[in-house]
């Protein structure tokens, strides 16, 4: 029995670190101005599995749109191709879209793992991978199949700002027109 005990406590001291992506749903992001109101439509892509094989019957998107008075929308431009879970919208006429880029996957830095991409009109004008920004691999925080390197963002409309800080204190502040990296 006390051994039994003992083994219950000592797998009790490992930590581990599960993880599950959270699954994609649809969502809209708004931007609202003194005399105007926008919004962002995210539509994750549909796939399933048929034989073992993934099958992609509709590729992800998205949308912005102007509400007008009446009630009615306007579509100003869309994207196609990706998903993301957290986008902001910016600019006049809701131009400027920023896009967070999702878990990473593995336990290494790539290119290819976007941190923040900055869109005008639907067109990719900048991006940054994790590797871009993080520059000491050991300020990553690892999960079972995942590793998480952003502390917090913040946007800030009026200044047109978005501000990222990584988990080893890095900020960055980039432009939200332009992507560059201004402080």
């Amino acid at each position: 029995m006390s051994r039994l005990i003992l083994l219950i406590i000592i797998c009790m001291s490992f930590s581990v670190k599960a993880d599950k992506e959270a699954p994609s749903k649809p969502f809209i992001a708004t931007q609202d101005t003194a005399l105007e109101s926008y919004y962002f439509k995210m539509i994750p892509e549909y796939s399933y599995y048929e034989n073992g094989a993934l099958i992609v019957e509709k590729e992800a998107w998205g949308k912005a749109y102007r509400l007008n008075y009446d009630g009615s929308n306007t579509e100003l431009w869309s994207v196609s191709g990706w998903y993301a879970r957290e986008v902001y919208l910016a600019g006049k006429d809701a131009q400027n879209l920023v896009r967070l880029g999702d878990w990473p996957r593995g336990h290494e830095l790539k290119e290819t793992d976007l941190a923040v991409a900055f869109y005008d009109s639907g067109r990719l004008i900048k991006s940054y991978s994790t590797k871009d920004l993080i520059k000491n691999k050991n300020s990553i925080d690892l999960t079972v199949s995942h590793y998480r390197w952003l502390e917090s963002h913040e946007f800030n409309l009026s200044r047109s700002r978005f501000t990222l800080t990584t988990l080893g204190g890095t900020t960055y502040r980039f432009s939200v027109s332009t992507g560059d990296i201004v402080e």
